[in-house]
């Protein structure tokens, strides 16, 4: 069995004592939102909803009704604090006096108290004062709503409840009555390929017969039929030709649908004021003309198109696709018609558009996308089978080349220090739409001497330094020895080259890396994404300072010279990422990353023609280099949950990693080991200053990055608005990290499974996001459980205080 902690220590006085200074901030916030209210208003304290009847029976739920409020009670920071009524009354009680002759120096001063009181109102919240109005039109709200779900004789009532202190609260009582359910279904479809269409896919259909009556499912289907045309061929096809009939006078609270769809309509040629109605008939494209030079509707250029045959999948059979040349094409019109769904003799199809304004989109040349449809012959007659069209795209480009550079300030682990960044991008290098991103990277930062006590240690001004280069181009189409053109355009490929090289100094050592790549990622499904990389190699070499290599070496600890030695690895990557986050619309929605690495493979198969040897210590290498050999993998899963407020959220994640060092290698090689702590992982801990395990040596020569073969991470936050672009967020995160195999310099780091819970590292806190362009992100984490301690001693919530947070700057949410 697995033991549970008996008792959790009580928090220290000084926690009773912010909770009670919280505590006279909601009671002084509280009334003084109801000081300036008259003797005959009242403050809406709290909105509820009772439904009376068989839940079962219902239509609907009660949630659903919330958002029909036409008063809202004042929002609530931490969910007892009217903060922002609060500071709105602040703002009002601002006296602003009249400036007309003031003197410049006054009027400068009153108008920075004008503009202060102006800022508090916009930000703040005037407090709610109870309307029997609101609360008549909202039972009207409920009543509307109930009637779109089949309940056509629902009523509802209120009750107005005072409370203390000029406060009330309503109770909204609806009485649905019974629900109506769809008895049958009829479809009056006078064009016959339209009908079999219609038939052939009403399995998909969102309203079925025997399924309680739902206004918002017609509609549903009104989209999804017209959707279903608009995908094949009929490009004229809106959903007004759509006509939904609702028969109610059914015994037994049923009811008929009637789904009519009416005749096609078009202006008479001979004469503009007659139409010409006839049967629904689809589109066929004739001629695609691009423009990938576009500079607006307004241009006055004359446009000349040329003809560019292009075979799809090498099978001989050309499509003509013409494209306005100036003389110097800036783009190989070959790359651009892989990233055009549409064909030229095709039937009109809606998802090939979208599909067409991704992948141009998605090419990262183009500031604007635009895809129109004209028809090819305005004659049309009712003789007609088939309406051509033209496709007219136009691709207004970016510019080319463009650079920043960066000066940043850093505090990695309590280090400060600068970096610089230069970035230059090419967004078209070889004219086939390949962006080219080239960095340079320098850094200073001071640093603490590890092998001194920590009263003894000493700061050196900018004790590090590195710098490095870096450059990924990716190519927007599958790059291979064999021929892949059939997935080319299914799949949105794109192949990515890159390399580095970095350098970094220390005081005990000088590090080289150099790193090669190369990889394929594609879109498998509209919310599945793969990514490939058959070769990666990674190659450290480091000169250690003879301290510093006695240190380890005195430490006799493999994990630590395999860090601090030269070695090679040489990996291929798979990686899958499953996103619903697109649908932000939702509820909920998740995102999921599973990422399985394997090195050292190819490596070993070609040892002998590759120089194979074996060093002093008995490790194979290549070029006189060891090489490493494991098996890598990690899954990372993230829920996000929108509760009844859209404003707030929870947000879970959890993070599973095992790695699995063999062969050569009797330990994972030092940046391809598990850490945990930092602003993106247990909050309440510096980064790599977690684990391994129960391992809580904190003496001056164990002070090294800490790191594992297993790692594993928890976190829920939850997220909520506070004033203005300022949210909050309460936070609670666990996580560890673990040994495959005993170590004796890390007694207590090996994972066994009945420890678990017992070593896991648990931390809470509160931050702040400032929601712009982009989230930044300050938190302030303390420590719960610290598994580095004695048991019995684990848990430290009674040793809070300010001097212990740990604090945390970031950009973006950390889950």
């Amino acid at each position: 069995m697995i033991p549970i902690p008996q008792q959790i220590p009580l928090l220290g006085k000084h926690i009773f004592k912010w909770l009670l200074f919280g505590l006279l901030i909601a009671v002084t916030t509280g009334c003084s939102i109801t000081r300036n209210l008259d003797d005959h208003q009242q403050l809406l304290n709290r909105n509820s909803i009772r439904v009376m009847g068989d839940e079962e029976k219902h239509n609907f739920r009660a949630s659903e009704l919330e958002r029909f409020h036409q008063q809202r009670p004042n929002r609530k920071m931490l969910w007892v604090i009217p903060f922002h009524a609060a500071a709105y009354n602040y703002g009002e009680r601002i006296n602003i006096a009249d400036s007309t002759d003031y003197s410049n120096v006054r009027k400068w001063f009153w108008m920075r108290r004008y503009n202060y009181k102006n800022w508090i109102l916009k930000n703040g919240e005037a407090p709610v004062v109870f309307d029997t109005a609101a609360a008549s039109r909202t039972l009207h709200q409920f009543e509307s709503f109930l009637f779109t779900r089949g309940h056509f004789h629902a009523t509802a009532d209120k009750v107005v409840t005072p409370t203390r202190r000029k406060r009330v609260n309503v109770t909204y009582n609806i009485f649905p009555g019974p629900g109506h359910t769809v008895r049958e279904i009829h479809a009056d479809i006078p064009t016959p390929a339209v009908q079999k269409l219609y038939e052939k896919h009403l399995a998909n259909a969102r309203i079925h017969e025997g399924m309680p009556y739902n206004e918002r499912m017609l509609q549903d289907e009104r989209e999804r039929i017209t959707r279903l045309l608009r995908e094949n061929g009929y490009y004229h096809f809106d959903k007004a030709y759509i006509l939904i009939e609702v028969d109610t006078f059914m015994p037994g609270n049923q009811l008929d649908i009637y789904f009519r769809i009416r005749d096609q309509t078009f202006v008479d040629p001979e004469n503009a004021q007659n139409l010409i109605t006839k049967s629904h008939i689809p589109a066929r494209i004739r001629n695609i003309y691009v423009n990938p030079e576009f500079e607006g509707v307004f241009a006055q250029r004359e446009l000349r198109y040329i003809p560019v045959e292009y075979d799809k999948d090498g099978s001989g059979e050309t499509k003509t696709y013409h494209f306005y040349s100036s003389g110097n094409d800036r783009f190989k019109q070959q790359v651009l018609i892989r990233n055009i769904f549409l064909e030229p003799g095709q039937l009109y199809d809606v998802r090939d558009v979208e599909r067409t304004y991704l992948q141009l989109t998605d090419l990262a040349n183009f500031s604007s996308v635009s895809i129109t449809f004209t028809n090819a012959d305005t004659m049309i007659s009712h003789l007609d089978t088939v309406i051509l069209i033209d496709c007219r795209i136009n691709l207004m480009r970016m510019q080319r080349q463009y650079y920043e550079i960066n000066l940043d300030a850093t505090n990695r682990a309590g280090d400060p220090g600068i970096t610089s960044y230069f970035v230059y991008q090419n967004r078209n290098l070889f004219r086939g739409a390949e962006v080219m991103s080239l960095s340079l990277k320098g850094a200073l930062e001071t640093q603490k001497i590890a092998d001194q006590e920590p009263d003894e240690h000493m700061l050196l001004w900018f004790g590090t330094m590195e710098f490095g280069a870096d450059v990924d181009i990716r190519v927007p189409r599958f790059v291979a020895p064999f021929n892949l053109a059939r997935l080319s355009k299914s799949f949105n490929p794109r192949t990515r080259f890159s390399g580095g090289f970095n350098y970094q100094e220390r005081t005990d050592f000088k590090r080289y890396v150099f790193k090669l790549n190369s990889g394929y990622e594609w879109q498998y499904k509209h919310n599945i994404f793969m990514t490939f990389y058959p070769f990666e190699i990674n190659a450290v070499s480091i000169f250690p300072t003879k301290e510093f290599q006695q240190k380890i070496e005195e430490l006799n600890d493999p994990r630590l010279r395999n860090a601090y030695s030269d070695h090679i690895i040489a990996a291929s990557r798979v990686i899958m990422m499953i996103d619903n986050q697109g649908s932000r619309t939702r509820r909920s929605f998740s995102y999921m990353r599973f990422t399985f690495e394997s090195a050292g493979l190819l490596v070993n198969s070609l040892r002998n023609p590759l120089g194979y040897t074996r060093n002093d210590e008995g490790f194979a290498t290549l070029f006189n280099i060891p090489y490493a050999q494991y098996l890598r993998g990690d899954i990372d899963y993230r829920h996000f949950l929108r509760l009844r407020r859209k404003d707030q959220m929870l947000a879970a994640r959890i993070y599973i990693g095992i790695g699995n060092p063999y062969g050569n290698m009797n330990v994972l090689p030092f940046e391809k080991s598990f850490y945990v702590g930092g602003t993106n992982g247990l909050r309440a801990w510096p980064m790599r200053t977690v684990g391994p395990g129960s391992f809580g040596d904190q003496s001056a020569a164990l002070r090294f990055d800490r790191s594992g073969d297993m790692a594993f991470e928890s976190s829920i936050e939850y997220r909520f608005p506070m004033y203005g672009n300022i949210h909050g967020a309460a936070f609670l995160d666990a996580g560890n990290v673990w040994l495959k195999n005993p170590n004796p310099r890390f007694p207590g780091g090996e994972f066994q499974l009945e420890n678990f819970f017992n070593e896991l590292a648990l931390g809470t806190g509160f931050g702040f996001r400032i929601v712009t362009f982009f989230v930044i992100r300050v938190d302030a984490g303390v420590k719960l459980h610290d598994p580095s301690r004695m048991p019995g001693e684990r848990w430290v919530a009674n040793e809070i205080s300010l001097r212990k947070i740990n604090w945390n700057f970031g950009i973006g949410y950390s889950i």
